[in-house]
């Protein structure tokens, strides 16, 4: 029985660091009404992460976990961390496989509700691996009571093909704050303020410098576009353990000169602005937020097969082609892209990402929902019509 006057939820992810689903979390603690629900976050690293301070300036308490690397301790350590803390109304576990474990504490601490949370389509194998996950998705059909993909590719990769339906899954989408797009300056200025050359097509990605994101294919798909004859620069936003790797990739390739590393920020916006074209080659992903934001700019985007076909929101600005064509025809595809340009509509093409099911305030309405949660008196968010299912546009090397 619940002994406080909101719902009290705890979030339970590896770290604060930048990314996607935290970004979500983020704009979901900054646009949620107050008096909704209280926000807590579980995380496992005593390590500084780069949104704790954001989280803990927007009221949200922050507690470091049990050992995950000690597994068969951690349900016991976690039942007594939530009963010492609690009561909790919620639990909305993020970490894919290892939910089951969380959720088993929480069941076990007599948490009412129960979350898991899919948010990648990460592949599993080697033996070790498949009986690990099987135990894991048993426990979490044992111990959720609702199960949440981000996408429908992420909800089948951990809950099976069938998600559809299972009882109490469904999709629970991340979504951003888009607003800031619509407010931004011209190209020009922006290349400009960021210290990019004004006279060169930029072709940028925003992500982690990380393996799923594919930046060896990313950086020879950039070579055989300039190959090609095209007057480019590749914009790198990021940080990450390949950073090193990807720096000697494009010195190797003679493309030191063409690559600007801009580092890790918190303000992405003004960096897809500045952008002609993004290229999004990752190896798998949950929903992939970056090329959202990207359309929310009005940049037209390149991506692979691991985007899925729902995250196009604005008219022929997604354009996906399957990694196993090679660099050669990304490139070629590129230019077609870049040849076909528009002006950008940024006003209208923010307008739209805020209105659609990719807009915070639709995932604030449906986490009100599962959480137990009652919202302001206000109009519901209008929602956008789906997409006519021949929009998505395959792009043809």
């Amino acid at each position: 029985m619940r002994t406080h006057d909101v719902p009290r939820v705890l979030h339970v992810l590896h770290a604060l660091n930048r990314g996607g689903v935290e970004k979500w979390l983020l704009d979901v603690l900054r646009s949620t009404p107050p008096g909704s629900w209280s926000t807590e976050f579980l995380v496992h690293t005593t390590e500084p992460a780069a949104y704790d301070a954001q989280a803990r300036a927007l009221g949200a308490v922050l507690r470091v976990g049990p050992d995950t690397r000690q597994p068969l301790r951690y349900v016991s350590r976690l039942r007594q961390l939530l009963l010492e803390h609690g009561p909790y109304d919620v639990v909305h576990s993020h970490l894919h496989l290892f939910s089951g474990f969380v959720l088993r504490a929480a069941h076990r601490a007599g948490v009412p509700v129960r979350i898991a949370q899919s948010n990648t389509t990460e592949p599993v194998s080697g033996a070790g691996r498949t009986m690990y996950a099987a135990l894991m998705r048993h426990w979490i059909r044992q111990h959720a009571t609702h199960r949440m993909g981000i996408s429908a590719q992420s909800a089948a990769a951990l809950f099976g093909a069938d998600w559809r339906t299972q009882p109490h899954t469904g999709i629970l989408h991340c979504t951003l704050d888009f607003s800031a797009y619509a407010r931004l300056a011209p190209r020009a200025a922006l290349r400009q303020e960021l210290g990019l050359p004004g006279d060169r097509i930029i072709i940028g990605h925003v992500g982690r410098l990380d393996p799923v994101k594919n930046h060896r294919f990313l950086v020879e798909a950039f070579a055989e576009l300039v190959r090609l004859g095209v007057d480019a620069q590749l914009l790198l936003v990021g940080t990450g353990p390949l950073e090193s790797a990807v720096r000697r990739h494009v010195d190797a390739l003679g493309l030191t000169p063409r690559c600007t590393f801009a580092g890790g920020t918190d303000h992405v916006a003004p960096f897809f602005g500045a952008m002609d074209l993004m290229l999004f080659p990752s190896v798998y992903e949950g929903l992939a937020l970056a090329p959202l934001e990207a359309q929310a700019a009005d940049v037209p985007v390149l991506a692979s097969h691991a985007v899925p076909p729902e995250a196009e929101v604005v008219r022929e600005r997604l354009h996906r082609l399957p990694l196993e064509a090679g660099p050669g025809a990304w490139a070629r595809v590129a230019r077609q892209i870049l040849a076909t340009a528009r002006l950008p509509d940024r006003a209208a093409a923010a307008g739209a990402l805020q209105a659609s099911r990719f807009g915070v305030a639709q995932s604030i309405e449906h986490m009100a929902r599962l959480y137990g949660a009652t919202l302001p008196d206000t109009a519901p968010p209008p929602r956008a019509a789906p997409p006519p299912p021949s929009r998505l546009r395959e792009a043809v090397p």
